[in-house]
């Protein structure tokens, strides 16, 4: 759902589509006629007159992102894109908005960034392999337990680094090994060879 909405050179609210009013909790009629800065904190609002309106000026357009603040007060991640209306003599009359939560994909960010920091620093070997079983990713602890580089174990099959050679395992036999519990202990998870 993206929010689109008009100002005018004052900066006043002259249309906002039903998107814009629901994602900062208003009424499109409580909206028409307002300032843009109600839908920001003080700090943004500080931002966007320091840093990202001057831009806007400048170039004719800007996006990125900011916290808006919605009628509760209640803050949420936001993609902005602003771009500037000229009139015939080349002055600048209002902006065109369009605006989208973007929260979600915020969260989704930190919490790869949380996986990718603990797969980084785990001190257990971790390997991780595509559908055919050949490695995409190892971490730090795999690398210093095999004795390989990185380099050299990518697009192996994930057996070169087992004891037992796997090369005809079946992907009925390694579910099994899994459900067993044995994939970490034992089983596909064995003490790594050089």
């Amino acid at each position: 759902m993206e929010g689109l909405s008009l100002h005018n050179a004052e900066g006043l609210f002259v249309y906002v589509n039903p998107a814009e009013a629901e994602l900062y909790g208003y009424r499109v009629e409580e909206l028409i006629g307002e300032h843009w800065s109600k839908l920001y904190s003080v700090d943004q609002v500080e931002l966007i007159n320091e840093l990202y309106f001057p831009v806007v000026l400048a170039e004719g357009k800007w996006r990125g992102e900011l916290i808006g603040q919605r009628k509760d007060q209640s803050r949420f991640d936001v993609e902005v894109s602003l771009t500037l209306i000229r009139d015939d003599s080349n002055a600048p009359v209002g902006l065109i908005c369009t605006c989208r939560d973007i929260s979600e994909r915020k969260f989704i960010e930190h919490q790869l960034r949380q996986a990718a920091a603990v797969f980084a620093s785990a001190g257990q070997g971790i390997v991780i392999t595509d559908v055919d079983f050949r490695i995409i990713a190892v971490n730090p602890a795999t690398l210093e337990t095999s004795g390989y580089t990185e380099e050299h174990l990518l697009g192996k099959p994930i057996y070169f680094l087992s004891n037992k050679d796997r090369r005809n395992i079946r992907v009925a036999d390694l579910f099994s090994l899994a459900a067993e519990g044995n994939a970490g202990r034992g089983g596909m998870g064995e003490t790594c060879q050089r």
